[in-house]
């Protein structure tokens, strides 16, 4: 491959992404990541000026006004220096997006499935480098659930879900069996991760990823079904037990049934006492991240919501709502059979919307990665396609650049 400024910048992306699987939870290790960004965010400016073009497209004309509203949501907010401080880091993840859509505007796109596998195996290597293969192995049967030391169980298993479904597409679409071998090392962080949402989730990108393929024939349902009793027995079998007793928990709680797994007592809480603070103010909210000071004066718990609907209700009411969620409904709408990478957003975006229910994730800068990318695929479908019934999501302005 040739030393260009754009096979250059791809590089520090592909160096970024994997700086976010693995350093940005700690405070210790925060640092590379950073460093990383500055790598990664000098050699994008670099191409762009050497590209002498700046492309505009929905991702800026639809993201923007979140993040205006979360910076204007400062005046009303319970606590000025929280919101402030949560309104900088949206301004950070939206030009993390903005570079990402200018870098990724070709066939170039195609290479974010596999940026994704290659940072979802530096997260095992590292994994194996902090808890040890053997460790890693009984995670599964003994409940020692990994990732706490590396990030946090549920991130670290919602991480191995996104590269999971990376490398299933490219099994599935791109027809690189290669990514059979790498597939499994994903699925074992995904359940040693013990998080019931994220072994969830990965059930969910296959059954998405399978019927986007082949679509629902007699052979296709029967193949599932399989699968499905596959992995049902197994659950069944006594050194899984954990992970299925965890699974159980999950289900009684959706249920209305009776939970005596504390955390998710305490998550319940949280989501019912969310929702009653977002009948208090339903337009405009509490000011961003204002929901751990909602919480901390209502009840003396200064947490998050542990829930991205209920946080984005609470902190900047149904205006926020709608406008964060607004582009994951273009996003997955917009799924074309005859451009796969929209299909592959489609399906990570719905994966995200399921995830969502255990997790805050509205400044993730992963999801503002995926948004630009999303974006991205959509504008470079319509260059070479030019279909008219397509959603007209493309560039919608550029500047030359003297």
């Amino acid at each position: 491959m040739r030393i260009t400024f754009k096979n250059t910048a791809i590089f520090s992306f592909t160096l970024y992404v994997i700086s976010l699987f693995i350093f940005v939870f700690r405070e210790n290790t925060l640092i590379y990541s950073q460093l990383l960004f500055l790598f990664f965010a000098g050699t994008t400016i670099i191409y762009i000026l050497s590209e002498k073009r700046i492309r505009l497209s929905y991702f800026f004309v639809l993201v923007l006004p979140l993040i205006l509203f979360s910076c204007i949501s400062v005046f009303w907010s319970l606590s000025m220096p929280i919101a402030f401080s949560m309104a900088l880091t949206l301004i950070q993840v939206f030009i993390l997006g903005f570079l990402t859509y200018n870098l990724f505007h070709g066939k170039e796109i195609s290479l974010f499935p596999i940026i994704l596998v290659i940072a979802g195996g530096a997260l095992f290597l590292y994994s194996v480098i902090t808890y040890g293969a053997k460790n890693m192995i009984d995670s599964i049967f003994s409940g020692k659930r990994l990732g706490g030391i590396i990030s946090q169980e549920n991130e670290y298993g919602g991480q191995a879900v996104i590269a999971s479904t990376a490398a299933m597409y490219l099994i599935f679409f791109e027809k690189k069996r290669l990514y059979l071998l790498v597939l499994p090392f994903f699925l074992l962080m995904v359940f040693g991760s013990g998080s019931k949402i994220a072994i969830i989730s990965i059930g969910l990108a296959f059954v998405l990823t399978y019927f986007f393929k082949y679509k629902i024939k007699l052979k296709s349902m029967a193949l599932l079904v399989i699968v499905i009793l596959i992995l049902v027995i197994g659950l069944q079998l006594s050194p899984l037990k954990v992970t299925l007793d965890r699974l159980v928990l999950m289900f009684d709680f959706f249920s209305g049934k009776d939970v005596k797994d504390n955390s998710t007592q305490i998550r319940l809480a949280l989501i019912k006492n969310g929702f009653a603070y977002f009948l208090e103010r339903p337009f405009f909210g509490y000011g961003a991240n204002n929901y751990r000071v909602v919480s901390l004066q209502a009840i003396g718990l200064g947490e998050y919501a542990h829930n991205n609907y209920i946080e984005l209700l609470v902190n900047g009411g149904i205006i926020a709502f709608l406008l964060y969620y607004f582009n994951f409904f273009l996003l997955i709408v917009s799924g074309n059979k005859k451009n796969r990478m929209t299909i592959f957003t489609s399906i990570i975006f719905v994966v995200l919307l399921f995830m969502d229910i255990s997790r805050v994730s509205y400044y993730s800068k992963i999801v503002y990665i995926l948004l630009a990318i999303g974006y991205a695929s959509i504008s470079f479908y319509k260059t070479q396609n030019d279909q008219k019934k397509f959603p007209n999501l493309g560039d919608v302005s550029f500047r030359e650049m003297k």
